[in-house]
């Protein structure tokens, strides 16, 4: 069971977003993935993005941001191996500028209608764009979607559940 939250922003959004196609057809979806000194978490956290459930249209785009371990070699290979005939676009920043930075590179290479924020040290749920897509549709209305967040430890073991804000729940 996911607890969704639906955030009701106006539509002049800071970054404005495209609602589902006019044609009825599923919403399609940038997932974006700043890294940085994450290559012991990187390779699982794109290969879960690359296991999404999702019929619709998905782009991935992953910026290292000049990560001065392997994390660059361990992005490549992952994708060179398990990438087959996605849509990825990789970006590498020579030297490190930061979160942000990497983040609104990855905004700037997002093509499709929704963007979908992925870290680089987290394992994503196979589901999740198909849930987004269901409360796309359901709402369309809105122009943003969330889900809640479920802390693991790096064995795997669950630990903190971050619920969403009382009244946010759809």
């Amino acid at each position: 069971i996911h607890t969704l939250r639906i955030l009701k922003v106006y539509r002049d959004c800071i970054m404005q977003v495209a609602n589902v196609s006019e044609d009825g057809n599923l919403p399609s979806f940038s997932v974006v993935m700043p890294c940085y000194n994450v290559e012991n978490y990187v390779e699982e956290a794109i290969r879960s993005v690359f296991q999404y459930a999702y019929s619709g249209a998905v782009q991935v785009v992953i910026v290292d941001d000049g990560s001065t371990d392997d994390t660059w070699e361990r992005i490549q290979r992952i994708v060179r191996q398990e990438g087959g005939n996605r849509n990825i676009c990789l970006i590498r920043h020579e030297k490190n500028r930061g979160v942000a930075a990497a983040t609104d590179t990855a905004y700037k290479h997002a093509t499709h209608e929704w963007i979908v924020k992925a870290d680089s040290d987290d394992i994503q749920l196979p589901d999740r764009l198909v849930v987004y897509a269901e409360m796309i549709q359901k709402h369309p209305d809105v122009c943003a979607v969330e889900m809640a967040c479920q802390r693991i430890t790096e064995e795997g073991v669950p630990y903190e559940f971050i619920p969403f804000a009382k009244g946010c729940e759809d």
